[in-house]
């Protein structure tokens, strides 16, 4: 304990150590998970799914833009995206009114295809509306 006395420890760099092992873990997760693949998987569903939805939706959508890793789906009208946004949520589903919605390893084929048919719901009913 005498040798602390003598030293001089500065906590602005303390934690860097931490930092490297987080990096170190992801890149050890991003490698063993496939990363670049896994989400051109599910990405490519969402987008898949999303087309689909475009074009069964063509009054409320005007297409699925994007790539599969951060896709969309663009809105005839401001207002429009605004009540899907806002009917997703009560369901559930946070998904974004405009660019983009990313995939990550967090998220299941399920997680996937649940999104996918609430929107689907959201749509439909609002295609009744219309």
């Amino acid at each position: 304990m005498q040798g602390i006395a003598r030293t001089w420890i500065s906590s602005t760099m303390a934690t860097d150590f931490v930092a490297l092992a987080a990096a170190r873990a992801t890149l050890q997760v991003a490698a063993n998970e496939d990363l670049p693949g896994a989400l051109a998987r599910r990405g490519g569903m969402l987008l898949a799914g999303l087309e689909r939805l475009a074009a069964r939706f063509p009054r409320l959508t005007t297409g699925a833009r994007g790539i599969p890793e951060m896709c969309y789906l663009e809105w005839a009208t401001e207002e429009l995206s605004g009540r899907v946004a806002r009917e997703c949520a009560r369901r559930g589903l946070l998904f974004k009114r405009n660019a983009y919605n990313f995939v990550s390893l967090a998220h299941s084929d399920t997680d996937i295809a649940v999104a996918l048919d609430t929107l689907d719901d959201v749509l439909r009913g609002l295609s009744l509306q219309a």
